[in-house]
């Protein structure tokens, strides 16, 4: 897949050429949101991401002018007597979020279910109520999907669904314009907002698209302000259906055993780091499931997925060693134990008197999912990796307390 500049987009939503914060890709706006109208359900939607996702400041964000390959046509959605009945088969909910700084990083998504009704008397639109399903939720990337899913943006275990309620309708200044004022209910907030549309009648029925930028904080949504755009860019278009992100089919993998090589377990030098969300047990988050990657960016850090043992023990010391040694440059140490309880974690962090150092452990519903997106093979005794700007820089397997000069080393060269 390429975006508009005829660069290739990185299948892993955290890969960049450039890189993010955690994302970097966003710059090349793989986001297509052309100028399809998007519904109003799409509206609620984006409404509902953009808050969540707090993902954009959507200022100097360029769209791209070609349509895409396989633009899905517009199709009036049919008036019985005064009621328009809008969902996925006929109405689209897009939005495109970004990150704060030089390189936006775009990131298309939308909803997959949601459900409304459009009144319309003769050639005039008076009232729009939706309500979709937040869990519904899909972008590009998996693992963006399951970050916007979380706590700290749209929290769908707490807050499952969201809606939209028109208060006014009012012609605009500009023919076949309205402007359209509502109460948004989202994260359990309510806000009112107005947005424009372009509605189209006809015998057919009706079609309407708007565009507009909605503010995730009006909703309680201000996690991730220093990384990701407060604005979000909604599209809804009345008319066209929803397209799917379509996943691409998973490879089964002979395991080293079966092919007589050496264990490989995590990501490799030069490719991207993921977001994700370990219960902390020690450091400046503990006690939360805080995204490393989403809280300190491009900053250096170590990462390491280990078994308990007195290997990891070592690893945990020397960690705490190298971020107190190297705090001048703001270095960060995460160790993610994956087989010993929350106690026994607290007892090893007391012991080792941890201030600095993130000790934690995977959390119960993402830590399958986590461990795949790092390459983590579970069998091994540990996997360490450090990285800078968002790529690794240096990864080991299996490593040993002999070998913590080279890595000692390798860390200082890293942070210089």
């Amino acid at each position: 897949m390429r975006d508009p500049t005829g660069s290739a987009i990185c299948s892993d939503y955290h890969r960049r050429p450039p890189l993010c914060p955690p994302c970097d890709s966003f710059k090349r706006l793989m986001m297509r949101v052309s100028s399809s109208k998007l519904t109003l359900a799409a509206l609620v939607c984006c409404v509902a991401f953009v808050v969540a996702a707090g993902v954009v400041e959507l200022g100097g964000l360029a769209f791209a002018d070609q349509e895409p390959a396989e633009e899905t046509k517009i199709v009036p959605v049919a008036v019985e007597g005064t009621t328009a009945k809008i969902g996925p088969a006929n109405t689209r909910v897009d939005f495109v979020g970004i990150h704060t700084g030089n390189d936006p990083k775009p990131r298309l998504g939308g909803f997959k279910k949601f459900q409304g009704v459009l009144v319309v008397e003769g050639d005039a639109l008076k009232t729009i109520s939706v309500e979709f399903e937040i869990g519904s939720i899909w972008t590009e990337f998996d693992k963006l999907t399951q970050h916007l899913q979380a706590a700290d943006f749209f929290h769908v275990e707490e807050y499952p669904t969201a809606s939209f309620k028109s208060t006014k309708i009012e012609p605009a200044d500009k023919p076949g314009m309205v402007d359209v004022t509502g109460v948004m209910n989202m994260h359990g907030t309510d806000s009112e907002i107005t947005f424009p549309a372009k509605v189209r009648y006809s015998e057919e029925g009706i079609v309407l698209d708007s565009e507009f930028k909605l503010d995730r904080t009006a909703f309680g949504m201000s996690d991730h302000l220093d990384g990701v755009a407060k604005l979000v860019d909604v599209h809804v278009v009345v008319g066209q259906a929803t397209d799917k992100v379509k996943e691409a089919p998973s490879e089964e993998k002979a395991t080293p055993a079966e092919t007589g090589e050496a264990p490989k377990s995590g990501l490799a030098v030069g490719q991207s780091v993921e977001p994700w969300t370990p219960m902390h047990v020690s450091g400046p988050d503990k006690g939360t499931r805080t995204c490393p990657l989403c809280t300190y960016l491009a900053r250096p850090a170590i990462v390491v997925f280990a078994k308990d043992g007195a290997t990891t023990e070592k690893l945990v010391a020397d960690v705490e060693k190298l971020l107190a040694k190297h705090q001048s440059a703001e270095l960060k140490g995460f160790v993610a134990v994956l087989d010993a309880s929350p106690g026994r974690l607290e007892t090893l962090a007391t012991e080792q008197g941890l201030k600095r150092t993130a000790l934690c452990y995977p959390d119960a519903q993402t830590g399958l999912k986590d461990l795949a997106a790092y390459q983590i093979d579970p069998e091994v005794n540990n996997t360490v990796m450090i990285y800078k700007d968002y790529k690794v820089v240096a990864n080991w397997v299996d490593l040993d307390a002999a070998n913590l000069k080279e890595f000692d080393a390798a860390v200082a060269n890293m942070v210089k």
